[in-house]
């Protein structure tokens, strides 16, 4: 079971950010808008981060865990955001 575990974090967040991309490459007009905005979230929780670690270094000890939520979350918005697309795009 930990191996597992250890595979889907390793395999799962490069997955989410792969599928962000080719959205942002491949979507047009809003949708494409739509797509990035997992990206620009990454972007943002990545400077979160860096300034918490810097003032307090134990501040993210589940860091793979938030990891892990931060994936569900993109990958969940982009499947609604794909299926809105094709659906009414």
């Amino acid at each position: 079971m930990e191996d597992l575990a250890l595979l889907v974090l390793i395999l799962v967040p490069p997955l989410g950010y792969v599928l962000a991309q080719r959205a942002a490459l491949r979507w047009q007009g809003g949708w494409r808008l739509a797509g990035m905005l997992p990206l620009a979230g990454w972007a943002l929780w990545t400077l979160v981060f860096a300034i918490d670690v810097a003032r307090d270094p134990t501040s993210h000890n589940l860091l793979p865990f938030e990891i892990l939520i931060g994936v569900a979350l993109a990958l969940g918005w982009l499947g609604a955001v794909g299926l809105g697309r094709r659906l009414f795009g």
